[in-house]
């Protein structure tokens, strides 16, 4: 009865919230509280609260797997999850890699290469023109300079990798 109760006012999952409802009544007798009412009163008002509490915080409420944006969906394929969870942590290897190569650069030549990839195509070039600039050097020469550092910073990044597949 208790399940047709949520069912009716159309909650994701009827039957987690009976199992609430049930576990709260039954930690209230544990704690000897005397029901004065008829236990199906009584059972209806927990179960009345207990629909009540998502309302009153719309934040918590839980949405079922239906009702989420496709991208948000778990993949079906247990193989496909796998392979989208290996590619995560590839790249966040990667990631934590390139952060620590970066940190072992001196800091001129790892401020260089932030700034020479920064910006999309556009402020890229400008960008680029700004700093050859600044450093007092030929735009060519900046190129040769981003060049090497980031041949550098990519042996780096390869042994740091091989580390992990090491490990």
């Amino acid at each position: 009865m208790l399940i047709m109760f949520f069912e009716r006012r159309r909650v994701s999952s009827p039957e987690d919230q009976t199992d609430e409802t049930i576990n709260r009544v039954a930690r209230r007798l544990s704690e000897g509280k005397e029901i004065t009412a008829s236990p199906n009163a009584y059972f209806y008002g927990v179960a009345r609260n207990v629909w009540r509490e998502p309302l009153a915080k719309p934040d918590l409420v839980r949405a079922s797997i239906e009702e989420l944006p496709q991208a948000r969906v778990p993949a079906h394929d247990p193989a496909a999850l796998r392979d989208v969870m290996a590619g995560r942590v590839k790249r966040e290897r990667m990631l934590d890699c390139l952060e620590k190569c970066l940190a072992e650069l001196p800091a001129d030549s790892s401020e260089l290469l932030v700034s020479y990839y920064r910006g999309d195509k556009g402020a890229r070039i400008q960008s680029r023109r700004q700093l050859a600039e600044r450093l007092g050097i030929p735009l060519n020469a900046l190129r040769i300079r981003a060049c090497r550092l980031r041949d550098k910073l990519e042996h780096c990044v390869r042994t740091c990798l091989q580390k992990f597949i090491e490990d």
